[in-house]
């Protein structure tokens, strides 16, 4: 096991100046793997006031600390999703949503905003795609639009595992021309403005939960907001 050099100076320093110590930080298995510890040591002395041996505990907290992560990374999604208000709004969301990927440590190879229009007949439907590197796109059209606009109007998040192997809405070959990449999974959560759209050239790479919904306050009053483009 790797310590860091800092962390080890840190212990041997508190637990010769007050003879104890717990901490929270990483070390470096010996297979590579860097994770989590909480730990708490004690030093034992001598009748003369040296210090004989030292005791500790440790636990792994690496699975507790990526929760953490991935709670905070989901607030601060939804926080960006209810305060937006223009398509000036739309590059904070989408960084939001890569960085919630990136937590996940879900390969994707891009997520996006599919914003609805329904002031028309038939509604439209603009998408704002952004890949992993950050860069991101903008693209409109007729195509997909009537699936986009039905999984927003029902309300209810479509995870497709596999688009290749099940391709139940014949979407796969217009995802594929969007995103520009090959597309196996995807999932649509719909919200105030059409869905938030994330995309994986895995099959089946999300397990569905309710950390993925965005608070039914953000998804009502579709009918009170209209999402300008200034």
């Amino acid at each position: 096991v790797y310590v860091r050099p800092q962390n080890r100076e840190r212990l041997i320093d508190n637990l010769n100046k007050v003879g104890h110590f717990s901490y929270e930080h990483q070390i470096r298995c010996k297979d590579g793997r860097l994770i989590w510890i909480r730990g708490s040591s004690r030093g034992i002395k001598s009748a003369d006031g040296a210090f004989t041996r030292f005791i500790g505990i440790q636990e792994d907290i690496t699975q507790e600390r990526q929760a953490g992560a991935i709670r905070r990374s989901v607030e601060i999604l939804r926080e960006e999703i209810w305060t937006m208000r223009s398509e000036r709004d739309i590059e904070r969301v989408l960084i939001a949503m890569r960085q919630v990927m990136e937590t996940l440590a879900i390969p994707f190879v891009g997520c996006g905003i599919n914003v609805i229009d329904d002031s028309t007949s038939p509604p439209s439907v603009r998408h704002h795609n952004m890949t992993p590197d950050g860069q991101w796109q903008q693209t409109s059209g007729s195509r997909g639009t009537a699936l986009v606009y039905r999984f927003w109007r029902d309300g209810t998040t479509i995870y497709r595992p596999d688009i290749v192997d099940d391709d139940h809405f014949d979407e796969a070959a217009h995802i594929e021309q969007i995103i520009e990449h090959p597309v196996r999974s995807v999932i649509d959560i719909p919200f105030t403005f059409g869905t938030l759209g994330f995309n994986s050239h895995i099959p089946a790479a999300w397990r569905i939960s309710n950390c993925w919904k965005p608070k039914k306050s953000s998804c009502g009053s579709r009918k009170k907001w209209k999402l300008s483009a200034t």
